[in-house]
C-alpha cells in the first residue's frame, strides 16, 4: 500500500496525534480515511495500529491497512459518510427522540462490549468520537482509538480524554477499569436525550468537582420514560462498582429491543459478527 494509490479530498479533523483526511483510491474512486501522523510519537501510533487490528465489529471503523513513508505513519480506515454525532446534535434544534437515542446507544453497546472483550478500554468516548454511517445516517461506528489502552498488561492510572467525558475514578487519578467507559456512555446517552451536558458549570474546576460529587442536572419526564432515566443514573454512578458492565447493558431490558433492531438491519455478514461474539466480558 503507498499513498500514491489515493487522491486526497479533504481534511475532517485535526487532533494531538495527526490529522484525518478524506481520500478516494485511484483505481475505483471508493472512499477511505487516511489518518496522517508524525512517527515521533511512535509508541502512541502504533499502540492504535495495533488495536484497530483486533477490532471486526460491525459498529467499530474497520481498519484497513497502515505504512510508514519518510517520518509518517498513514492508517487506512473505512470512511463514515455522515460525519460525527456530534455534528449530528449540534445541526439539530431539539433533542433526539427517545426511539432513536436508544437505537444509536445500542450500537454504541455492542461497539463498546466487543472492545472490552478485547480487554481494551477505549479511554475517549464522545460524540465526536461516534462517526455515523449507512443512507439514513443511524449507523453507528466507534472510532479514535488514539489514547485507547489494553487492559491485559496493566490497569488504567493515566488522566487521558476529554474532561466533560471523563469518569470521576479518572479525574482523580486513581486506578480505572472498564467502567470508565460505561461513565462516558451515560454521559452520551443523557446528551443524545436533551441536548444538554449533564453537568451545569461554568468553569473547569466546577466541573471536576461535579462530576467527582456526582452533582449532575435530574432528568426530566420529558426528556425520557423512568426506565432510561434509571439507567441513565446507573451509568453516571460516582463508584464505578455501581455502574453496570457492557455485557449488562447488552442484556438489560430496555435495550434489548433495539439490539433486535440493529440484528434486523444488518446483512447476514456483519449479523454473523455480532452474533458469534459471546457476551462474556
Amino acid at each position: 500500500m503507498a499513498l500514491k494509490e489515493y487522491v486526497f479530498e479533504k481534511q475532517l479533523g485535526a487532533g494531538s496525534f495527526g490529522t484525518a483526511h478524506l481520500v478516494r483510491r485511484k483505481s475505483d474512486s471508493s472512499p477511505f480515511v487516511i489518518k496522517k501522523q508524525c512517527l515521533e510519537d511512535y509508541k502512541v501510533v502504533t499502540n492504535e495500529v495495533n488495536l484497530l487490528k483486533k477490532m471486526r465489529h460491525p459498529n467499530i471503523v474497520m481498519y484497513h491497512d497502515s505504512w510508514k513513508e519518510g517520518q509518517q505513519l498513514f492508517i487506512l480506515m473505512e470512511y463514515a459518510s455522515r460525519g460525527t454525532l456530534k455534528q449530528y446534535l449540534s445541526r439539530r434544534r431539539v433533542p433526539l427522540q427517545e426511539e432513536d437515542a436508544l437505537y444509536l446507544f445500542a450500537q454504541m453497546v455492542l461497539g463498546v462490549h466487543h472492545i472490552h472483550k478485547k480487554m481494551v478500554l477505549h479511554r475517549d468516548l464522545k460524540p465526536g468520537n461516534i462517526m455515523l454511517s449507512g443512507p439514513r445516517g443511524d449507523v453507528v461506528k466507534i472510532g479514535d482509538f488514539g489514547v485507547s489502552k489494553n487492559i491485559a498488561r496493566e490497569m488504567g492510572v493515566t488522566r487521558v480524554g476529554t474532561k466533560c467525558y471523563m469518569a470521576p475514578e479518572v479525574l482523580k487519578g486513581t486506578v480505572y477499569d472498564y467502567k470508565c467507559d460505561i461513565w462516558s456512555l451515560g454521559v452520551i446517552l443523557y446528551e443524545m436525550l436533551t441536548k444538554r451536558f449533564p453537568f451545569n458549570v461554568r468553569s473547569q474546576v466546577d466541573l471536576i468537582r461535579q462530576i467527582c460529587q456526582g452533582v449532575l442536572s435530574p432528568l426530566q419526564r420529558g426528556d425520557a420514560s423512568s426506565a432510561v432515566r434509571n439507567l441513565t443514573y446507573k451509568m453516571l454512578d460516582t463508584k464505578p462498582e455501581g455502574r453496570p458492565k457492557s455485557r449488562d447493558l447488552v442484556l438489560c431490558p430496555t435495550i434489548i429491543p433495539h439490539i433486535g433492531r440493529v440484528y434486523k438491519n444488518l446483512d447476514n455478514v456483519d449479523r454473523a459478527m455480532i452474533i458469534d461474539q459471546k457476551v462474556s466480558s
